[in-house]
């Protein structure tokens, strides 16, 4: 499937980040906020190969007026390719697939003989269309224009790199889904000699679709995007199971079995009878079998199920940050709960880089769900036991208001005795409800205070807060005046003089 671009919310095309070129001019735009607003580019695919094939090419000449290579290789750390992408802007906006930066933490982006090496604070991530956009620097590789009408007509011809430049024509738009999100694609009619390419992994996710009059952007290749949650019906169902089957009985194409074993584990009907060799295939890192594909089985059959994840997330085809997400986002009984949070401690224990992922995760099901049932055995279980990162992690999310949050914080501090933890808390307070501040503040003193170390800690912490934090200085001032023996035992002589200096204020000796 393809991923239509930006859509313009005027007669200009909106642009990532600042201003670009579009199919017949340039206009401003920030393709971050259009694409949240539901004018990004909306996922096109490639349907299986079909009989209605257009010409299949071989490496055009140049698709850009400079005859410049616009394309720019999006890689792994360890050199294994992971799709394409293209500049949508002269700022080095890189637009491409949700698909081919999921779960990596740096990309390494090549275009030409430059390289950049591409950090996760670089990528803005939109899951709900398949898309991301990511900061670069330095790749020369030319940008290219983004069409500015609202549909693709059917009909009409374009180009993608599939193996080589191919050109195709657009059958319709359809509506597909990625992982949890449904999403409307253009489905392509292309030929055969591009079939491998446009299967996942296959190198071709996140390239530009171009339409083969106008040069200018129309999508973005997805090859992830699946139709299998629309088989609403039982005939629909019968069908799917059926090409399963008969993938399963090709011995020639073994690459397939996997997923083929996977949707018949999605059908209770069938999930006896695969669910172990579909677990199997994920536990040892086939790509064509993404977390969702198991877990309608985890409620029914929660031990394998969470056995291989724990296999996947320790093996060399690990895929940590998408594999807990999913599990955090589908964990819906305490039960599943209780053994899903032991299964995270050990998947963040020798990754600490992944608490944050975990912790923003929390975030969003707090925002979406205060009174959820799972939610509460499911963060006291990461708390109980989890290593420091993913503690200190938790505790910035637990900071904010909240019914839920407040009460999960207690529980922390209850038990928190790692000055990291607390230090965490203090600067996630600051700034927020004065209320709040005071007493957060207050309390991680009075517990750093029980150690040496945790009081020069804490000391350092509210100099830190009140040079860096507007406000925080003149509040701290206003406190210790007015409760100075509230604050004795907390907050150190010469802490108590820096603050004074910094909010210009008279504070008690």
């Amino acid at each position: 499937m393809t991923t239509r671009i930006p859509r313009s919310d005027s007669t200009h095309g909106r642009m990532p980040h600042g201003t670009g070129d579009r199919a017949s001019g340039t206009g401003p735009g920030d393709p971050a906020r259009t694409a949240r607003d539901g004018q990004a580019p909306v996922p096109v695919g490639t349907g299986a190969a079909r009989d209605t094939v257009v010409r299949t090419h071989a490496p055009l000449p140049a698709v850009h007026a400079t005859g410049a290579d616009p394309l720019v290789r999006i890689h792994d750390l360890a050199g294994r390719p992971r799709g394409l992408g293209f500049l949508a802007d002269h700022h080095g906006t890189l637009l491409t697939s949700h698909e081919a930066v999921a779960g990596l933490d740096r990309l390494v982006l090549r275009a030409g003989d430059r390289t950049h090496v591409a950090h996760a604070d670089a990528v803005t991530e939109l899951p709900e269309r398949d898309l991301a956009l990511v900061r670069t620097e330095g790749l020369g590789a030319p940008p290219l224009p983004l069409a500015a009408r609202e549909e693709a007509e059917a009909g009409t011809y374009v180009r993608i790199a599939a193996g080589c430049w191919r050109e195709a024509r657009v059958l319709a738009a359809t509506e597909v889904s990625y992982g949890r999100h449904l999403v409307t694609a253009l489905e392509l009619a292309i030929g055969t000699a591009g079939r491998d390419a446009l299967r996942p992994g296959g190198g071709a996710a996140g390239g530009p679709v171009l339409d083969a009059r106008t040069g200018a952007v129309l999508g973005v290749v997805g090859t992830a995007l699946r139709a299998a949650p629309h088989a609403r019906t039982a005939a629909d169902r019968e069908l799917l199971s059926r090409a399963a089957r008969t993938l399963l009985a090709r011995r020639a194409d073994p690459a397939l079995h996997g997923a083929a074993h996977a949707l018949l584990a999605t059908d209770p009907v069938t999930r006896e009878r695969h669910l172990a060799e579909a677990l199997r295939h994920f536990a040892d890192g086939d790509p064509l079998i993404g977390p969702t594909a198991l877990l309608p089985a985890l409620t029914s059959h929660p031990e394998p199920v969470l056995k291989a994840f724990r296999t996947r997330l320790r093996g060399p085809h690990r895929e940590a940050a998408r594999c807990l997400r999913r599990l955090l986002a589908d964990v819906t009984t305490p039960a599943l709960a209780r053994r899903a949070a032991t299964l995270l401690r050990e998947a963040v224990r020798p990754h600490p880089e992944t608490a944050g992922r975990v912790a923003a995760a929390i975030d969003r099901r707090l925002a979406g769900t205060a009174a959820h049932p799972a939610l509460f055995p499911l963060v006291t279980g990461l708390l109980e036991d989890g290593p420091e990162p993913l503690r200190a992690a938790l505790a910035t999310v637990l900071t904010a208001p909240g019914a839920p949050r407040r009460e999960l914080l207690e529980i922390l501090l209850d038990r928190e005795r790692e000055p990291s933890v607390l230090d965490a808390v203090l600067h996630a307070a600051a700034g927020g409800d004065h209320e709040a501040e005071r007493d957060l503040v207050h309390r991680t003193g009075l517990l750093l205070g029980r150690t040496p170390e945790g009081a020069t800690r804490f000391d350092r912490a509210l100099v830190d807060l009140g040079r860096h934090v507007p406000g925080f200085a003149a509040r701290m001032a206003r406190r210790l005046a007015e409760a100075p023996d509230d604050w004795d035992a907390v907050v150190g002589p010469s802490t108590r003089r820096t603050l004074e200096i910094l909010a210009g204020a008279r504070v008690p000796a």
